[in-house]
């Protein structure tokens, strides 16, 4: 199984550092494959990139300040390239995502909210 971990950056949070330890972990089990995907170049805290880069690979897609209509294509072209089982969404990746699921059929999409659902923004 294989299984994508997108996250706008990994500069040193809840989420950030929940993603780290899960993208750790899935890597050590048996026929598991983990990728992280940031949106932003791989910039993030040195000791989460220290863990990750350890374990598995990060790929930053290059995301500019603000809004950048380029993420739904770029997302899109990872999801078809690596050809992940499961695609599991963190932050606000979402509004940058829907496009991927339109296309992806066979593809799971999951997304954790790591905030209060009722001020969550997704």
């Amino acid at each position: 199984m294989k299984i994508l971990e997108v996250i706008p950056n990994l500069l040193g949070g809840g989420a950030e550092r929940l993603v780290a330890e899960l993208s750790i972990q899935l890597k050590r089990m048996k026929n598991i494959e983990c990728e992280v995907v940031t949106l932003y170049d791989a910039v993030g805290d040195e000791h989460l990139l220290h863990l990750l880069s350890n374990a598995l690979h990060v790929t930053g897609l290059g995301k500019k300040s603000g809004f950048d209509i380029r993420m739904f294509w770029k997302l899109n072209q990872y999801i078809k390239k690596w050809e992940p089982d499961v695609v599991h969404i963190h932050l606000g990746v979402l509004k940058y995502i829907l496009p991927s699921i339109l296309f992806n059929r066979q593809t799971k999409f999951f997304v954790t909210i790591h905030s209060d659902a009722h001020r969550g923004k997704g």
